[in-house]
C-alpha cells in the first residue's frame, strides 16, 4: 500500500464560516478558558476566538479530505490516518461577525520511517481578502510507504534542549474533556470519543484531541507570556507524539527567549504522567507589549 506523491497540489473544495459569538465562546469552554476576551462580551476590546479555534474552522476541509481522498492515497489508507503536527500562523484574531473562506491543498509527501506524511496547508481570508490565519497540518498515515520520496531524509519534530524549563505548568485532563471538546469545537472523530472504535484501531481507548491539548498550552501561554492578550500571539505549532489518555494530568515545560525584534518566542513541550511527551517540539511566537 503506497500514496503516489502526485498528490501534491490537490485542492480541497473551499468552504465559507460565519463566525458566531457561540461559536468562539463554546470553543473557550471546551478547554476550560475562562480568559474574558474570549467570554465577556462586554469588555472595551470586543470577544476574540480562542487562537486554537482556528482549527475548528479548517476541520470540514480535513473531513472532506478523508470522506474524498485524493487519487493517489488508497481508501484502506484511512484507518491508519493520523494528525502528526500543528502550526498555526495568527494574522489577526479570530472575532464573531467574521465571514471568512478557507481553502487548503496538500503541500507536500513526505516519507519517514513512520509511514507518509501529507501536509496540509490551509488558509482563512475575510470579505476583503485579508489574510486571517495560515494553517500547516501534519497528516500521517502510519505504515504506508511512498512510491517516490519527494524529501530526501526525514523531518523530526523532536528538538535537541539541554536547558532546564523557565517554568512549568500542571494540566489536570478532565475524563470529560474528549467529549465536551468534541461536542463544543465541533472536531468529530470517534477514537476521542468512541471506546469501540478507539480499540478497534488499536488505541488501548479513547484518547485526547491533539488540537485539545495544544490549545490548553496555548492558554497557559496566553497568560503567562501575554499578559492574558489572546492577540499578541502570532504563531504556534508542535509535533504530536504519544497519545494521551483522560483523566490524569500533562505538565507543561516552557523555555522562553529574548525579545528580539518586537517579538519573543518560547519553546515547549507537554508531558504525561510517565513522562512521555504529547506536544514536541513546540513553538510559539509572541508580540512584545507596546
Amino acid at each position: 500500500m503506497n500514496i503516489d506523491p502526485s498528490v501534491v497540489g490537490h485542492r480541497i473544495e473551499a468552504i465559507e464560516r460565519s463566525i458566531e459569538w457561540r461559536d468562539t465562546t463554546n470553543y473557550a469552554a471546551a478547554v476550560g478558558d475562562a480568559n474574558p476576551r474570549f467570554l465577556d462580551d462586554t469588555h472595551p476590546a470586543g470577544l476574540v476566538a480562542h487562537p486554537i479555534f482556528a482549527t475548528a474552522l479548517t476541520w470540514p476541509l480535513m473531513e472532506t479530505f478523508r470522506e474524498h481522498l485524493p487519487q493517489g492515497v488508497p481508501p484502506e489508507a484511512i484507518l491508519r490516518m493520523v494528525h502528526a503536527s500543528e502550526s498555526l500562523r495568527l494574522h489577526r484574531a479570530i472575532r464573531p461577525g467574521d465571514r471568512l473562506e478557507i481553502s487548503g491543498h496538500v503541500a507536500e509527501c513526505i516519507e519517514n520511517s513512520a509511514g507518509t506524511l501529507l501536509m496540509l496547508e490551509s488558509r482563512g481570508v475575510d470579505r476583503r481578502g485579508e489574510p486571517v490565519f495560515t494553517e500547516r497540518a501534519g497528516v500521517l498515515f502510519r505504515g504506508v510507504g511512498a512510491r517516490k520520496n519527494r524529501n530526501e531524509g526525514e523531518k523530526s519534530d523532536s528538538k535537541t534542549e539541554t536547558r532546564e524549563p523557565d517554568w512549568q505548568h500542571e494540566i489536570p485532563i478532565s475524563p470529560l474533556l474528549p467529549y465536551v471538546y468534541d461536542g463544543c469545537s465541533d472536531i468529530v472523530f470517534p477514537i476521542h470519543t468512541s471506546v469501540g472504535f478507539a480499540k478497534m484501531v488499536g488505541l488501548p481507548g479513547i484518547i485526547v484531541q491533539g488540537t485539545a491539548l495544544l490549545a490548553l498550552a496555548a492558554s497557559a501561554l496566553v497568560d503567562r507570556c501575554c499578559e492574558g492578550d489572546p492577540e499578541r500571539l502570532v504563531e504556534i505549532g508542535c509535533g504530536f507524539r504519544s497519545v494521551v489518555t483522560p483523566g490524569q494530568t500533562v505538565t507543561l515545560a516552557v523555555r522562553e527567549t529574548p525579545a528580539e525584534s518586537g517579538e519573543r518566542s518560547a519553546d515547549f513541550e507537554l508531558r504525561d504522567t510517565k513522562e512521555r511527551t504529547a506536544l514536541t517540539g513546540g513553538n510559539a511566537r509572541f508580540r512584545v507589549k507596546s
